[in-house]
């Protein structure tokens, strides 16, 4: 689990060599592997890097999340190369 803004917490998952994240506001968890794997398009989606960009306003002084931006990356069965993109 890691620390994201306002109170958000990212929490990285991965099995059989597929990863993704969900977000976890107090009890409640966006689990984000079926967008993970339809938007991979590939064999083995996974996140490809470190790196999540959150994007959001401030309100009150509190920072409300409207969207996480990170990298995921997929094999190509037939030409046996991978690709990455952005999610």
């Amino acid at each position: 689990m890691f620390p994201g803004f306002g109170g958000y917490k990212l929490e990285f998952v991965g099995g059989d060599e597929r990863s993704w994240i969900n977000i976890k506001f107090g009890k409640q968890t966006v689990d984000l592997y079926s967008a993970t794997m339809h938007a991979g398009a590939g064999t083995f989606p996974h996140k490809a890097n470190d790196i999540v960009e959150w994007r959001g306003v401030e309100k009150n002084g509190r920072f409300t999340p409207y969207a996480i931006i990170y990298r995921i990356e997929a094999g190509n069965d037939e030409t046996r190369k991978t690709h990455t993109l952005l999610l």
